[in-house]
């Protein structure tokens, strides 16, 4: 675990054929033509009061809403946990104590009725990492697992699924998967399973040097949307971008079949995390290199992977956007870690309060017809508070999931989740 604590945060730190729907310019460009057909308008109040509620984990990885629930993931003393909320309280906890090292990494829920939660795992000490994927009933009872395991290096950091109940997993490995070899040193990848788990494409995503995908998401045209971070150049296959850091954010749009579509390159050193709730769209999250400051950034950008518009969030030192989501009325919820307070003519104006020491957790709602900023908050211990995600839940509430390290290369720390409720 610590080896991926370790990894994790030297990232942070430097940091064909058409589709098969086509869409005008004018619905490249405005959204707004989508809004009230594809979102309920009802008004909602965000004047949110945040309420800690008290996970007894050490770290967390992922957080998502599905159906009724708010359900989590993460790995405390070497034991993945899957953990299940309703209106703040547990329902239900997986742990399995089989492994060396377990650690869950990612959830998706398919059609509100299955979980799919993956990751990595040593079976000992001088084991290979192999990857894993669960489909879960809502109970939490496990229906099948697959591994993938190249007897070096394979981990899940990103799962998404689709309207026929498949999943498609993203992540990194290190040589070949199979007989799908890659481009480098550690490449990132993208594997489909059907809903009974047999897994049919795996497409590598990589260059020579560095390369991994943290986040998939699934475009309104039914083409998959695969997110990351590259020490070279996604678009040429080289091993060198233009990053002020050495890393750089890249979009690859695979069509269903896993080929790809296109590669796309953007003004970013990372992305940690990709919604889609608007037609035409899709948003990311992860930060820039400006100057001797790292900004949070969130990029709108359309089907072909061209920016629409740009979302930044300068503070006094560094900040990163590590979650992003939305709650179906169009408003844009995102999450990250921020040094200091917010600099004056940012997107979110600086925090008026008491903020506590090292890095802490902010969180901006943006209505998006109106570029309105809806909500803002920075919050955390006097540890650093790190890795923040995002959830709606059904009843429309925030949840933001954490973890606290005293140091930043500590294995595990304390994890809290926010309930951001309404008055």
């Amino acid at each position: 675990m610590i080896r991926f604590l370790l990894i994790s945060m030297l990232i942070l730190l430097f940091a064909a054929c058409d589709d098969d729907r086509t869409y005008t310019d004018s619905e490249q460009k405005d959204d707004d033509t989508f809004s009230d057909q594809d979102t309920d308008n009802e008004e909602l109040s965000f004047d949110l009061t945040p309420v800690t509620i008290e996970t007894a984990e050490k770290a967390s990885r992922d957080m998502i809403s599905c159906g009724d629930m708010i359900i989590v993931c993460g790995e405390s003393e070497g034991k993945g946990y899957i953990t299940a909320y309703r209106n703040g309280s547990q329902v239900w906890k997986n742990s399995p104590d089989t492994y060396h090292i377990q650690s869950y990494n990612s959830l998706a829920c398919s059609n509100g009725e299955t979980i799919y939660a993956a990751g990595d795992r040593y079976q000992t000490a001088e084991a290979p990492l192999t990857a894993f994927i669960q489909s879960m009933d809502l109970d939490g009872s496990v229906k099948w697992e697959k591994t993938l395991d190249n007897g070096k290096s394979v981990s899940f950091y990103a799962l998404i699924t689709d309207a026929e109940g498949s999943v498609f997993a993203g992540g990194r490995v290190d040589g070949p998967l199979g007989d799908v070899t890659g481009s480098g040193e550690k490449d990132g990848f993208v594997t489909k399973f059907d809903k009974t788990g047999k897994q049919s494409f795996t497409t590598m995503i990589g260059t020579p040097v560095f390369d991994t995908v943290q986040a998939l998401e699934m475009g309104s045209d039914g083409f998959i949307l695969a997110a990351g971070h590259s020490a070279g150049n996604i678009e040429t296959g080289e091993a060198v971008n233009s990053s002020e850091s050495g890393m750089q954010g890249f979009v690859v749009k695979l069509k269903p079949d896993g080929a790809a579509h296109w590669k796309k390159m953007y003004n970013a050193d990372s992305f940690w995390d990709i919604t889609v709730f608007l037609a035409g769209s899709f948003f990311i999250a992860g930060n820039v290199t400006d100057g001797d400051i790292s900004k949070a950034v969130v990029f709108q950008a359309g089907l072909d992977g061209a920016v629409k518009s740009t979302y930044k969030f300068p503070a006094e030192k560094d900040a990163k956007a590590t979650g992003i989501s939305h709650d179906g009325k169009k408003n844009l919820y995102i999450t990250g870690y921020i040094e200091g307070n917010f600099s004056t003519g940012g997107k979110i104006p600086p925090f008026e309060g008491t903020i506590p020491a090292g890095s802490n957790v902010f969180t901006g709602i943006i209505g998006i017809s109106s570029g309105e900023l809806l909500y803002s908050g920075i919050f955390g211990s006097d540890l650093h508070d790190i890795n923040p995600k995002v959830a709606v839940d059904s009843s429309l509430i925030p949840h933001i999931l954490y973890y606290s390290l005293e140091n930043l290369t500590d294995s595990s720390g304390t994890a809290s989740m926010i309930r951001l409720e309404r008055k």
